[in-house]
């Protein structure tokens, strides 16, 4: 279970840090306000 818990932590900790680096990345910015202006 501990093992379990770490895996899921590192996993999410990458979802977090490519999250982060896409939305750092000003192109991305523009296709995430494109994307919320067609909603």
């Amino acid at each position: 279970m501990k093992t379990n818990n770490q895996f899921f932590m590192r996993f999410g900790f990458n979802i977090v840090k490519f999250v982060i680096n896409r939305f750092n990345d000003c192109q991305a910015l523009i296709g995430v306000r494109e994307y919320f202006t067609v909603f």
